[in-house]
Parts: C-alpha cells; sequence; structure tokens
C-alpha cells in the first residue's frame, strides 16, 4: 500500500502534482490508504503476479493478516513506468522493504501531501515538489609544510617565466603601411609644412605666465 503511494508521490513531484494512478488517498489511521490500491493488491495476488501468505496477528486472536512478497523477478509492467519513477521508488523498496515502521514513519512525516491534514482528509498531491538535497560545507583540505613550500615554489617559477617572457617578447605595434616606414625614415628631419612647432610642457610655456 505505502510503496503505491510513493509511486504516486515521485509522480507527481515530476509532473505539477499529477499522480501515475489518479487514486483518491486520503489519511486513514497509519497515513496514505486507499480502497482502489488495496483492491489492486488484492488482484495482482489472486492473479500470481505476487505472492500472498496469510499470519495470524499477534495483537488479534480472531484475525490474520497478510504478507505479499515479489516472485522473484520484475513484472513487465516496471518496464513501462517513467524513469523518474521507477529509480526513487527501487530505491524506496530497497531502503524499507524489510522496516514496516521505517516506512510508516516515512510516508507519515516525510511526504508532502500529509503535511498539515487531518484523519480522514484527502490528500492533495499539488503540494509535491522534487526535493533538494542539503548541501554540505567543503572542508578545506590542510596541507603540511611540504606541500606548501612546493606550490610556493611553483607560483615563483611561473611568476619567474611570465616575466622573462614579458621582457623577450617584442612588442605588437599592429599592421603598418609604407607611410608608416616613410614617417620613420623621415623622423629625424625637420617638418617643413607652414606649421610652426613650438615644444613646451603643457601649463608651463603660455606668454603671459599661465596654464593653457
Amino acid at each position: 500500500m505505502k510503496f503505491l503511494y510513493l509511486a504516486d508521490l515521485y509522480a507527481a513531484r515530476r509532473n505539477s502534482g499529477q499522480t501515475l494512478t489518479a487514486w483518491p488517498w486520503a489519511f486513514v489511521n497509519f497515513g496514505p490508504y486507499c480502497a482502489q490500491a488495496m483492491e489492486a493488491i488484492d488482484r495482482a495476488a489472486t492473479a500470481g503476479v505476487i505472492a500472498r501468505e496469510a499470519r495470524e496477528s499477534a495483537f488479534h486472536a480472531d484475525k490474520e493478516y497478510y504478507l505479499h512478497r515479489a516472485l522473484g523477478h520484475e513484472p513487465a509492467l516496471a518496464a513501462e513506468l517513467p524513469m523518474l519513477v521507477l529509480s526513487p521508488l527501487r530505491a524506496a523498496v530497497k531502503r524499507w522493504a524489510d522496516d514496516s515502521q521505517g516506512l510508516l514513519d516515512h510516508v507519515y512525516f516525510e511526504t508532502e501531501p500529509m503535511r498539515g491534514v487531518n484523519p480522514f482528509d484527502r490528500l492533495d498531491f499539488r503540494k509535491c515538489s522534487v526535493p533538494v538535497a542539503p548541501s554540505k560545507p567543503v572542508e578545506p583540505e590542510k596541507l603540511s609544510e611540504k606541500k606548501l613550500r612546493k606550490g610556493r615554489a611553483l607560483i615563483a617559477a611561473l611568476r619567474d617565466r611570465t616575466l622573462s617572457a614579458a621582457q623577450t617578447t617584442p612588442v605588437d605595434t599592429g599592421p603598418v603601411d609604407d607611410s608608416y616606414y616613410q614617417a620613420v625614415g623621415h623622423d629625424a628631419e625637420p617638418i617643413d609644412d607652414g606649421i610652426e612647432v613650438r615644444a613646451g610642457v603643457l601649463g608651463l610655456d603660455s606668454p603671459d605666465g599661465e596654464g593653457e
């Protein structure tokens, strides 16, 4: 019963609250209950899909309960389940197949549709959301003094190589044309283009003593 509930829960988490079976689940006694789920289990046992074994109750002499188990192989239906449902469902079966109390605690206290409900309330799977795994702080590794010295030496060597490369690599001046080489060749010659060229320092060579 509770594993069928989890199948619907996992589907609702990934499909905006829409369950796998569309069954009406309610909060009854030990948590999620659904008459349709109970009927499906009975039909599966009658059809021989699962095995059923009757046991006498330790609490009521005139009552019995049933143990259900797989028949050693996975039914063909499993191949039709979405992997986002099948994968967590397999993990849940592996974790709680032999731990009924742990399974009850999980569905009762740790699933979204069971939060804030009263007995016999209909469960609302629109509450479902993909759980976010808590992040763990990353503890920095404490390095030994030997590793620290080695690290410092590597950083220093990298710095030296970078400085050496900067000194020996010519500066890229970009593309040049004939006018550039002509200008370089006449760099020492006076420029006679009718414009008076004056040399000076900005702010210090003004005729009236004020900065220009």
